[in-house]
């Protein structure tokens, strides 16, 4: 089955996205496989099924927590209500070379990795929960600062795998 490519809607005033997804079942492969451009982090809040990444199928559960790179097939299925936080961008929302400074190697590292996908175990779990939360409450700097900060999180995190 060949992915469908989705269309992100750009949010005014607003450099990436970040929102809460609710859905109340998906079962079916089908509503779900898609791809688009945009860097994705998926963070399942309640949840469980089948994850679907490149040619990698897993079952999730409450508190995954995903990064996944531009154009990479994804999708999960479930029979159940479904809450995820979905946070997406481009890898040049804040410029061409930005991601390229020498400070900020180890995102670019990460970002490259998630071209096959990551998925983030134990309290780096836990720490971007909490940090995805407050970035969802927050407006303008100080929502992109904390961005930065969960990107920084998920670079310097030993608590990592390929999906």
């Amino acid at each position: 089955m060949k992915p469908e490519f989705e269309k992100i809607e750009e949010v005014p005033q607003r450099s990436f996205s970040a929102k809460k997804v609710i859905r109340d079942s998906r079962p079916f492969l089908h509503q779900a496989w898609h791809y688009h451009p945009e860097i994705e982090i998926c963070f399942t809040e309640k949840s469980n099924g089948k994850r679907f990444v490149g040619n990698n199928i897993s079952n999730y559960t409450e508190g995954d927590l995903v990064l996944f790179g531009s154009n990479l097939p994804h999708g999960f299925t479930t029979p159940n209500h479904c809450e995820q936080y979905v946070i997406q961008f481009n890898d040049d929302f804040l410029g061409t070379d930005f991601f390229h400074k020498p400070e900020l190697n180890a995102i670019l590292t990460t970002l490259n990795r998630a071209k096959r996908g990551l998925e983030f175990t134990g309290r780096t779990r836990q720490r971007a929960h909490r940090k995805i939360m407050s970035l969802l409450e927050a407006e303008g700097l100080p929502q992109l600062l904390l961005l930065l900060d969960l990107l920084y999180l998920l670079a310097t995190s030993k608590e990592v795998k390929a999906i």
